[in-house]
C-alpha cells in the first residue's frame, strides 16, 4: 500500500511539473528573442540649453567609425547650429548659421568636394526667404552659406512657415558629368511654393525649376524607357489645399513623371480625391505605381499598376495596400513590405504581389515602421516597428528577432529619429523619444540558443520545488481537516477571536451552551457578548490585559441553560511573543458529568433502599388486606377500626408508587423507540385528568396539529412528560383557571415545539435556574423527581425542554422534539 501511495504521489508531482514547466515554456519562450538591444549611452533632452531638431550618426569618411551630427536650435542666442562629433564624443567643430532649420527636413550628406568624405547640406529659413547651405565637416568649413533659393509668398497668410525638403536625389541633370541635387519644396496650406528644384554644386546655382501645386511625397529615379536616361518619378498625394486652376493641383492624385531637362513626359491622369495617394516604386529595375485611398473606407481594393516604355500604367491587380508598398530585400530576392495601421497588420509580398507572410498585432495602437539593411546579416531586409514606448524588430518572415521598451512608457520613440549604423565592427541603433535621445548596441543574445537546455534543466529543480509544495499541501491539508473536524466535533466550546477581541469563528457548542444566534455574535467583541455573566467578562479582562493564559471556573444559568464549566483563554503571539495576532477561548461544560456522576450514585443507592422496601411493603399490604378482609365478617368490629385500616392501606401504597418513580429514574425500565404521531401522545396524556379538570373547573384550550409529521421516540415515556408538566400546571392553578396545550413546526430547526401554559401562580424568580434540579418541590407530598424526570427523557430523545414563567400571571413549558423526514419513516415502519 505504501509502495503504491509512493508511486502514485510521484506520478502526480511528475505530471504537475510537465504541465507547469508546458505553461512556464509557452510563456516564457516567445519573449526570448536571439537579439538584444544593450544600452550604450542616454540624455535627457530637458537639460540641453537648445531646441534639437535632429541627431544624425554617419560614417562620413568611410573610416568604419561612426561621426554624429546634431542638428540645433539656440534658445537664447536665436540661431541654428550644427555640432560634429567623432565616433569617441570628441567635439569636431561647431557651424552657426542664421534664421532657423524648417519645422521638417532630412539630413542630406554628399561628397560635393570629392574629397572621399560626405559633406552637409542644410537648408535654413531667414526672413521670410529660404536659403541653402552647405558645410566641409573634414576641412571644418562652412562651403557655402545663405545661398538663395526662394521667399516665402503672399499666399501663405500664418505666421508660421511650414516649409518641408524632405525628398530629394542626385543625378546630372545639366549633362556635365558631376551630379546636382534635385529636392521638392512643400508646403502647407499656401499656393506656392510647390516645386522640384535642380542645384549645381559646380557653379553654385539652381539650374532647373519646375512648379506645380501637388504635394511632393518621394523622388524616385528610374530609366524607364531605356534610352540611358533616368526619369523622375514623383510620388504624391491628395492634400487638398489648392484650388483647381492651379496645374497639378492636390485635389487629387497625380500619374507625374518628368524627365531630366524637368518635361513631363507622363500622361495626365489623375487618381481619386481627398485622401488618396499615387506612390511609385522600382524592383528589378521595373518602375510601378500605386494607388490607394488613405481614408475612404475600410474595405476598399486598392490598384498596382506598371509603369510602361510609353509612360503610361498597365494594371497589374487590385489589392488592400493602405499604404505605399516599401522595398525590402528577403532571401528570396526582393519583395514588398505593406503596413496597414488600422488593422494593426503588416505583410510581405513578394515580386509579384502575392502574399509571403503577415502578422497582426494584439495591440490596438497606431504604429509606424521602418527597414533596416540587413542587421542580422541573414541576406534580408529587417522591418521595425514602433508602437509607443516598444520597438520590435522583424526579419523578412515576420518574426521578432529583438525587442527594446522604453522604462518610461509616455516615452514615445520617434521613428523618424530612428537609425542603424555600424562602428568599429559594432552595430549601433540611435533614437530619439520626446524626452530622450539613446544609443543602443545589437548584440547576440547568449541565453536565445541554450534557452532549452537550461529551462528543461531548470525543470528537475522545479520538480523538487513543486514536490516540497505538494508534501507540504498535504501536511496542511491533514492539520486542517484536523482543526475543523476538532472545532466542529468538539465537546468542548471554541472561539476563535483577532487582535482586538473580535469573535471570527465560533463552534457549534458555542451555540448550544449559551444560545446565541450566530448573526448576532460574528465580528463582535466577545467581551460585550458576556457582558452579562461577570466571571466571564472578568476572565476576558484579565486575559486581554496580562497578555497571559487565563483559567477560570465560571457558572452560568438561565431559563433555558445551566452551565458548571472551566474557561480558557490562550493568546496567539507572533515576532518573539511580542504582539498579539488573536486568542483561543475554550468553554469546558462540566454540568452533565456532574449530574451524571450524582445520578449514578443517587441511583445506586435508591435501587438499594427501593428493593429494600419493596419485598417487606408487598407482605404489609398483603397482611393488611387479609386483616381488613377478616374484621369486615365480624359484624362485632368497630367502625373506626376500619378506617384506620383504610389509611394505613392508603399510605402503603403511595410508598409503593414512589418506589416506581425511583425505579424508573434509575433507568430500570428499557426505551422502546417507534414512530410517533404526537396528537395521539397528547391525547392520551390529557385522559388522565379529565375529571380533574372538571372537578377543579379548569378550562382546556386545545389547538394540536402536527400536520401529520412524526417523531421517533417512546410514546409511553412521551405520555409520563406531558403528565408531569399537565400536573404541576393544575397544581399551579387549583381551581378556576385555564391550561393551554399547542402544538407548531419550526421549518427552520425541523422541530416539533409543544407547549403547556397555564395562569396559575408563576414561578419564584430564585427558584428558576434550579427548577430541573432533581429534589426541588413545593408540594407537600411532592417527591421532586418530576421536572428532573421530564427533562432526562426529553434530552434521551435528543430534544429540549425549557420554560417561560411570570409570578402570579402563570407559566409556559415547551417540548422541542425533532421531526422525522419521509425517508426516515419508511425506513422505520
Amino acid at each position: 500500500m505504501r509502495f503504491y501511495w509512493l508511486r502514485k504521489k510521484t506520478f502526480v508531482i511528475l505530471l504537475i511539473t510537465f504541465i507547469v514547466s508546458l505553461i512556464l515554456y509557452l510563456i516564457i519562450k516567445p519573449n526570448v528573442y536571439p537579439y538584444k538591444f544593450k544600452l550604450i549611452d542616454s540624455k535627457h533632452l530637458d537639460t540641453l540649453e537648445h531646441k534639437q531638431f535632429v541627431a544624425y550618426y554617419s560614417d562620413l569618411d568611410k573610416d568604419g567609425k561612426i561621426e554624429k551630427l546634431y542638428f540645433n536650435y539656440h534658445n537664447k542666442l536665436k540661431f541654428p547650429f550644427i555640432v560634429a562629433h567623432n565616433y569617441k564624443n570628441e567635439l569636431i567643430n561647431q557651424f552657426n548659421f542664421e534664421g532657423n532649420f524648417p519645422l521638417l527636413f532630412n539630413v542630406i550628406l554628399y561628397d560635393i568636394t570629392e574629397d572621399s568624405v560626405d559633406d552637409v547640406i542644410v537648408f535654413t529659413i531667414k526672413n521670410d526667404s529660404l536659403f541653402l547651405n552647405t558645410v566641409d565637416i573634414k576641412n571644418q568649413k562652412i562651403l557655402l552659406k545663405n545661398y538663395f533659393i526662394l521667399n516665402k509668398p503672399d499666399s501663405v497668410k500664418t505666421i508660421f512657415w511650414d516649409l518641408a525638403i524632405e525628398n530629394f536625389v542626385f543625378t546630372d541633370v545639366n549633362n556635365d558629368n558631376k551630379k546636382e541635387i534635385l529636392f521638392s519644396v512643400i508646403a502647407g496650406y499656401s499656393d506656392y511654393p510647390r516645386a522640384i528644384i535642380a542645384f549645381d554644386f559646380e557653379n553654385n546655382k539652381v539650374v532647373k525649376k519646375i512648379e506645380f501645386g501637388l504635394y511632393v511625397d518621394q523622388l524616385l529615379l528610374n530609366d524607364i524607357n531605356k534610352d540611358g536616361k533616368e526619369e523622375i518619378l514623383v510620388s504624391n498625394s491628395s492634400r487638398d489645399n489648392m484650388e483647381f486652376y492651379y496645374p497639378y493641383h492636390d485635389k487629387t492624385a497625380w500619374h507625374f513623371i518628368i524627365d531630366k531637362d524637368f518635361n513631363i513626359v507622363s500622361p495626365k491622369d489623375s487618381f481619386g480625391g481627398f485622401s488618396s495617394a499615387l506612390h511609385y516604386g522600382i524592383n528589378n529595375s521595373k518602375s510601378y505605381a500605386f494607388f490607394s485611398w488613405v481614408n475612404k473606407c475600410k474595405d476598399c481594393l486598392d490598384a498596382v499598376y506598371e509603369v510602361q516604355s510609353d509612360f503610361s500604367l498597365k494594371l497589374l491587380k487590385n489589392i488592400k495596400l493602405n499604404s505605399r508598398p516599401t522595398k525590402v530585400k528577403t532571401k528570396n530576392g526582393y519583395g514588398w513590405f505593406v503596413s496597414n495601421p488600422k488593422n494593426a497588420e503588416i505583410f510581405i509580398l513578394d515580386s509579384n504581389f502575392n502574399i509571403i507572410s503577415n502578422k497582426k498585432f494584439d495591440y490596438n495602437q497606431d504604429f509606424s515602421f521602418n527597414i533596416v539593411d540587413d542587421v542580422d546579416e541573414d541576406y534580408s531586409s529587417e522591418i521595425a516597428i514602433f508602437s509607443a514606448n516598444k520597438l520590435f524588430l522583424y526579419d523578412d518572415n515576420l518574426r521578432v528577432i529583438a525587442k527594446l521598451t522604453l522604462e518610461n512608457e509616455a516615452d514615445r520613440i520617434n521613428p523618424q529619429f530612428f537609425q542603424y549604423a555600424k562602428s568599429n565592427n559594432k552595430k549601433i541603433f540611435f533614437c530619439k523619444s520626446l524626452l530622450h535621445q539613446f544609443e543602443y548596441e545589437f548584440i547576440k543574445n547568449p541565453i536565445y540558443s541554450s534557452f532549452d537546455y537550461i529551462f528543461w534543466s531548470s525543470s528537475i529543480l522545479l520538480y523538487f520545488v513543486i514536490g516540497g509544495i505538494f508534501q507540504l499541501l498535504i501536511l496542511i491539508t491533514i492539520y486542517l481537516n484536523f482543526f475543523i473536524h476538532f472545532f466542529r466535533k468538539s465537546n468542548v466550546g471554541l472561539l476563535l477571536l483577532n487582535s482586538e477581541g473580535e469573535i471570527m469563528y465560533a463552534n457549534p457548542k458555542i451555540y448550544e451552551f449559551f444560545g446565541f444566534d450566530e448573526k448576532n455574535i460574528r465580528k463582535k467583541l466577545a467581551i460585550e457578548i458576556f457582558n452579562n455573566i461577570e466571571e466571564i467578562r472578568d476572565s476576558f479582562k484579565k486575559s486581554f490585559k496580562s497578555a497571559e493564559v487565563v483559567s477560570d471556573i465560571f457558572y452560568y444559568s438561565s431559563d433555558k441553560y445551566q452551565i458548571n464549566g472551566k474557561l480558557n483563554i490562550t493568546p496567539y503571539k507572533f515576532l518573539l511573543n511580542k504582539i498579539i495576532i488573536g486568542y483561543l477561548v475554550e468553554f469546558e461544560n462540566f454540568t452533565q458529568a456532574i449530574l451524571q456522576d450524582r445520578v449514578k450514585v443517587w441511583a445506586k443507592y435508591v435501587q438499594k433502599i427501593a428493593h429494600d422496601i419493596k419485598t417487606p411493603l408487598s407482605s404489609v399490604i398483603l397482611g393488611i388486606e387479609n386483616i381488613r378482609n377478616y374484621l369486615n365478617k365480624k359484624e362485632q368490629a368497630q367502625n373506626n377500626l376500619n378506617e384506620d385500616f383504610e389509611l394505613l392501606l392508603k399510605q402503603t401504597k403511595r410508598i409503593m408508587n414512589s418506589t416506581k418513580s425511583i425505579l424508573q429514574l434509575s433507568n430500570l425500565e428499557l426505551i422502546n423507540f417507534q414512530v410517533v404521531y404526537i396528537d395521539k401522545v397528547i391525547d392520551d396524556a390529557l385522559e388522565k385528568f379529565s375529571n380533574k379538570f372538571k372537578s377543579n373547573n379548569i378550562d382546556l384550550v386545545k389547538n394540536i396539529n402536527s400536520d401529520g409529521n412524526p417523531i421517533w421516540a417512546d410514546p409511553s415515556q412521551l405520555i409520563q412528560v406531558f403528565q408531569i408538566l399537565l400536573e404541576n400546571a393544575i397544581d399551579a392553578i387549583s381551581d378556576n383557571g385555564q391550561i393551554k396545550v399547542t402544538t407548531s413546526i419550526n421549518k427552520n430547526s425541523n422541530t416539533l415545539i409543544t407547549s403547556i401554559s397555564d395562569n396559575g401562580c408563576g414561578i419564584k424568580p430564585e427558584l428558576k435556574s434550579k427548577i430541573f434540579s432533581p429534589y426541588l418541590t413545593t408540594k407537600y407530598d411532592g417527591t421532586g423527581i418530576g421536572l428532573y424526570l421530564a427533562k432526562m427523557i426529553v434530552e434521551t430523545h435528543n430534544g429540549k425542554i425549557y420554560f417561560e414563567s411570570e409570578l402570579n400571571k402563570g407559566s409556559t413549558f415547551y417540548v422541542d422534539l425533532p421531526l422525522l423526514n419521509k425517508e426516515e419513516v419508511l425506513s422505520n415502519v
